[in-house]
């Protein structure tokens, strides 16, 4: 299978050496683990923020700019319903059934990212279809220079080609990405990340209008200015960060509430302040200010821009020779001889730039030859005498839902290497606005939310309990009751040894979260040789419900599925 040409390889990274040798590395483990002889290419770049920082979620007005370390993958339909991706470094394969989304858990990684896309471009009404891609990324991980997004974009590129002829536009692709974060991987994140990734280059980004952001090309480098925009590997992540992430556009929307607005874009500094007294946490008016602040200076940075005088900005706002951006060496382990080490990577943002859409077709084919790697034996002695098992234990509820101004009290079990019981410690509390944890044994653990919790209802805050070397972590939710729950449809029709999803539309008291409603699905005793109860998924505005058919065949078998204190009848027939 022949690779990208020199010429086009050229136009994208500035050489042609280093990146062929990346893309047939990658065409090479494309045609070994999938066995396609034909391909075509992808790349989407990662991104840095100029200026114009956690603005966009609100409404604000960004520079970003594009980076040289880029996502690169090879992919081909595979003409079914399921689409595998295998990602260098990554042992597990990335499998999802389009015609069975439901089943995909959130928030467990690249398979909920994928599914989410999946759902939300066939709601913007594109096709998909199944496909195969191996994918590598020199972009750095958990880093702030939006690995997933990189990630997110590269899909779109491939889902657009293949299956909808370039109709889908970088709003598409950018709302694809934003949908995926906050419906499957529960994070409240904008449309910055995606948008830079797609359009590549400097860019203007206009968020005020959050159905039709806006978007322009700058006509920018640093390079012109004698300056440099840097990548600095600080050994440091945010991986870890996403509850605190997620909390930076909650307390800005509150600061815009208390000044009757949904977003900071829709009124002005001067009208929060002026109702700071009904804004309970202070970060949100710090918040608050910052994003007018930020935005007058995206203001001046494009108007210096378009009056090229922008190195009054750059001296102004730096003081320095160079624009330092803190990231993470958190990269995946690569193969590829084109990788560069995080540490050395520098991006002049305004040149290093390659469109998510770009495809490659190849002009022949050619056969490709997987490479080999040399085993490595080592020599082994065995032990005299056998080590003592360890008898250490630290079990606990993964998840626990309390109702704002309610405590609860949960057992754990906590045991030494040697088996002897001992007490929990909390090595990382809840945020206090969730919950407060107090561990009052050595069996149990009090949590109690607060009554002001009552705003965050279906929001969590995770807690990590540490005991001697071993460590749980425990999801925290502020309740979020059911106050309506209706079936989809009341008659539901599955044939036998198959699943029925049967979706029942709800209302919760927060209506942005899904309910945190336990779901008991109920079959008469005499009905369950025809169907069993399989399984139930909850997410906004809806939950649904699983339901495996038998090997025979009956007319009518009633189901009541009760979500928190609501209660729907459905009748399913098996045939």
């Amino acid at each position: 299978m022949n690779i990208p040409n020199k010429n086009e390889l050229t136009r994208i990274y500035g050489e042609a050496e280093k990146s062929a040798a990346r893309f047939q590395a990658v065409a090479d483990h494309f045609a070994e683990i999938y066995h396609h002889d034909i391909a075509e290419f992808f790349t989407a770049p990662g991104r840095t923020e100029i200026i114009g920082n956690h603005t966009d979620h609100n409404g604000g007005r960004v520079i970003a700019g594009s980076i040289d370390m880029d996502t690169i993958g090879a992919a081909y339909p595979n003409n079914s319903s399921v689409i595998r991706i295998t990602s260098e470094g990554y042992d597990k394969e990335v499998v999802v059934d389009i015609n069975d989304l439901a089943s995909v858990p959130k928030a467990q990684g690249t398979v909920s990212l994928v599914a989410g896309m999946v759902e939300a471009i066939q709601k913007f009404g594109f096709k998909v279809a199944g496909f195969d891609a191996y994918v590598t990324t020199n972009v750095i991980r958990a880093a702030g220079v939006s690995s997933s997004a990189s990630f997110e974009m590269l899909v779109c590129s491939i889902i657009n080609y293949f299956f909808n002829d370039g109709a889908m536009t970088y709003i598409n692709y950018a709302k694809a990405g934003q949908y995926a974060e906050n419906v499957y991987w529960l994070k409240a994140s904008g449309l910055m990340d995606q948008l830079a990734c797609a359009v590549g280059g400097p860019i203007l980004l206009d968020f005020s209008d959050r159905e039709n952001p806006k978007y322009e090309k700058v006509n920018f480098s640093f390079h012109d200015y004698d300056h440099h925009l840097v990548i600095v590997n600080t050994g440091k992540g945010h991986a870890d960060l996403s509850e605190e992430y997620s909390e930076i556009p909650m307390e800005m929307k509150e600061a815009a509430k208390a000044a009757g607005a949904e977003l900071l874009c829709e009124t002005t500094l001067d009208k929060v302040l002026a109702n700071m007294d009904k804004i309970d946490n202070d970060r949100a008016i710090l918040r608050a200010i910052h994003f007018f602040k930020e935005n007058e200076r995206v203001e001046r940075a494009a108007k210096a821009v378009e009056e090229k005088t922008v190195e009054k900005v750059v001296e102004e706002k730096t003081k320095v020779a160079t624009i330092v951006v803190k990231v993470t060496a958190a990269t995946k382990p690569s193969t590829t001889p084109s990788t560069k080490p995080a540490a050395t990577a520098t991006a002049p943002a305004a040149t290093a730039t390659a469109p998510a859409a770009t495809a490659t077709t190849p002009a022949t084919t050619v056969p490709t030859t997987a490479p080999t790697t040399a085993p490595t034996t080592a020599p082994t002695t065995a032990p005299t005498k056998k080590p003592a098992k360890s008898k250490a234990k630290f079990t606990v509820a993964k998840k626990v839902v309390i109702a704002a101004g309610k405590s609860k009290t949960i057992k754990y079990t906590a045991k030494d290497t040697k088996g002897k019981t001992i007490k929990a410690k909390v090595s990382k509390k809840a945020n206090k606005k969730y919950a407060t944890v107090k561990v009052t044994s050595s069996k149990k653990i009090k949590i109690t939310v607060p009554k002001k919790a009552k705003k965050y209802k279906g929001y969590y805050g995770t807690v990590t309990l540490k005991a001697g070397k071993k460590t749980a972590k425990v999801k925290i939710y502020v309740q979020n009751k059911t106050t309506k729950a209706k079936a989809a449809k009341k008659k539901v029709t599955v044939k036998k040894n198959k699943t029925a999803k049967v979706t029942v539309k709800v209302t919760a008291q927060n209506k942005k979260k899904a309910t945190t409603d336990t779901v008991k699905v109920t079959i008469p005793k005499s009905k369950k040789k025809y169907l069993t109860y399989k399984s139930a998924k909850a997410s906004k505005g809806k939950v649904v419900v699983s339901l495996k058919a038998k090997k025979k065949k009956v007319s009518k078998v009633p189901v009541t599925i009760k979500v928190g204190s609501k209660k729907v009848k459905v009748t399913v027939r098996v045939k």
